[in-house]
């Protein structure tokens, strides 16, 4: 894939990190979707309120800059 800029969607963004490995994450036993979508649904437990509904989607999307 040629490196550049693209416009995309969140969920595209996501599904095309998902198709990289990054082996200087020590948490490789989960695909970077399921991982995204894993750290969003716990902050969202633990912080339910709407309110935060910025936090959630900062944990679903804090590793896209990979």
């Amino acid at each position: 894939m040629k490196l550049g800029r693209f416009k995309m969607g969140v969920w595209e963004a996501l599904e095309l990190l998902d198709k990289y490995v990054d082996d200087s994450d020590p948490d490789t036993n989960l695909s970077q979707l399921a991982h995204a979508l894993q750290t969003a649904e716990a902050v969202r437990a633990k912080y339910p309120d709407e309110k935060y509904d910025w936090y959630h989607l900062t944990g679903l999307i804090h590793d896209m800059g990979k």
